[in-house]
């Protein structure tokens, strides 16, 4: 069930929003987080009854990881083994059919790939049952056996996240309380992560869809996919700020505050910037409790900002990982170079507007690698891009792939993302709060807008739900 289908926002938001309110009024804590278990336990059961049993089974190991704690007095060792069984069961979720692959590739066995049943959400479910296991060894509060249960199935943010690690959120689940203005907050967030998935990302998503379609049959020109890979730049951002903006609205609905994820990353002019802006929540997970303990600043830092890097590009790798390890490899350089000369004369002389230029022509190219399941075809893509195929013969020109709708998209994200200053759109943020009859009629006219776009839709995946969960949906390409 996804988050912009309309059975999830005409039915099964509403009917939990409902059912939540009415026990809130017997203020009932207990009560309120069992039911907030119960309705996320439905959701993600939704795509397979199995599934619930990987939940029960995480949060029974750490709930029995901190009664054992609790007796061996923060035994290390003890916490070691706790996170290698979860990254060992991701480890296997993600990447035994990779490497059978490689192993029939390059030993030139004939090992066949395995039918995986991958629960849904396991990167996001295991990094935030590692911050848990991270946190009580550190000293913070341990959770019963409720809590555990409940920060884990959580709905709004099981899928996609953002990762939220234990010690923010167990705070809140003592002090949440749900008011009027919560939940008119998270409606208009919501509001506008739907609008930024359904009408933009899904929109652009579709026109990607039809050129690498012809791409597979070698029918594309090379504007076709110039412009192909400028609209998944921006399909990507909108898409998983989209689905960002909606989880977070909705935990506002419920109770729970969640800090934003995504802080306008093509404004950035370092790529050390893009990642401090892009997925926050990742970032911040990476950082804690793989940057930190590694040394962070302390001792090796560009060994440790590299094996975060490439860490990042194996975790988005999904069986056919050599694209996203490549990608995280090539990530992990330039942050590692720009640390080693960012304080250097002739860095800091560098034009603002060369170093922008220079993040937005990377990040382009760096997204082609998420496009496609093969090293071959991206080198292909790139050059049909740089036009090495001109001699190819094409049914559809750029004019077919790039209507008025298409175009129109296109020019409010470059007006939105890089044109207009953030001082500006802060300021009209600001005036908008002081009109609320008028942005509350905006965000009316901007869910009616939403709701017949994903009525009339036939394309509707979320791309990192790809990554993350395993799913291969139709907008991914294999081309064997």
């Amino acid at each position: 069930m996804s988050i912009s289908s309309v059975l999830f926002v005409f039915f099964f938001l509403p009917l939990s929003l409902a059912g939540q309110w009415i026990i809130g009024y017997f203020h009932n804590r207990a009560l309120s987080d069992i039911y907030t278990v119960f309705i996320s336990l439905v959701f993600y059961g939704w795509a397979d009854v199995r599934m619930i049993g990987f939940i029960l089974f995480v949060a029974g190991l750490l709930c029995l990881y901190s009664y054992v704690q609790k007796e061996e007095k923060n035994n290390k060792w003890l916490m070691v083994f706790v996170i290698t069984t979860l990254l060992v069961f991701l480890s296997y979720c993600k990447y035994t059919n990779f490497a059978i692959n490689n192993l029939n590739r390059f030993l030139h066995m004939a090992v066949e790939s395995k039918e995986l049943i991958v629960p849904v959400g396991v990167s996001f479910i295991t990094f935030e049952a590692i911050s848990y296991v991270v946190d009580i060894h550190n000293g913070e509060r341990k959770g019963s056996f409720l809590e555990i249960l409940l920060f884990l199935s959580f709905f709004c943010k099981v899928t996609s996240g953002p990762i939220v690690s234990w010690k923010r959120f167990h705070t809140q689940i003592q002090s949440r309380s749900i008011n009027l203005a919560d939940v008119t907050e998270g409606s208009r967030m919501f509001i506008v992560g739907l609008a930024e998935k359904v009408i933009v990302a899904d929109i652009l998503g579709q026109t990607v869809y039809d050129i690498l379609l012809r791409f597979s049959e070698h029918t594309v020109d090379a504007f076709s996919a110039v412009l192909c890979g400028l609209c998944y730049m921006v399909q990507i951002y909108y898409d998983f700020s989209g689905y960002s903006n909606m989880a977070i609205g909705m935990s506002r609905m419920f109770g729970f505050v969640f800090d934003r994820n995504f802080n306008e990353p093509y404004r950035s002019l370092s790529i050390s910037e893009f990642w401090r802006r892009w997925h926050i929540s990742l970032g911040t997970w990476f950082r804690e409790y793989i940057y930190i303990p590694l040394g962070g600043n302390r001792d090796h830092v560009y060994r440790n900002l590299f094996i975060v890097f490439l860490l990042t590009g194996l975790w988005h790798g999904h069986g056919a990982g050599w694209n996203f390890i490549l990608w995280g490899a090539m990530n992990g350089l330039l942050v590692v170079m720009e640390r080693k000369n960012r304080d250097k004369q002739w860095y800091l002389q560098i034009p603002s507007v060369f170093k922008h230029l220079f993040v937005l022509i990377f990040v382009y190219f760096s997204w082609i690698l998420f496009s496609f399941d093969s090293l071959g075809e991206v080198r292909r893509f790139i050059g049909v891009i740089l036009g090495r195929n001109s001699h190819q013969f094409v049914n559809f020109t750029w004019k077919y792939y790039f209507t008025r709708r298409v175009i129109v998209l296109l020019i409010f994200a470059f007006c939105n993302d890089l044109l207009i200053r953030e001082s500006i759109k802060k300021r009209i943020t600001t005036w908008m709060n002081d009109h609320e009859v008028l942005q509350y009629g905006l965000s009316v006219l901007l869910l009616i807008a939403a709701v017949i776009w994903m009525v009339n839709s036939t394309y509707n995946p979320f791309i990192y739900f790809n990554f993350f969960s395993l799913c291969h949906f139709s907008h991914k390409f294999s081309f064997d």
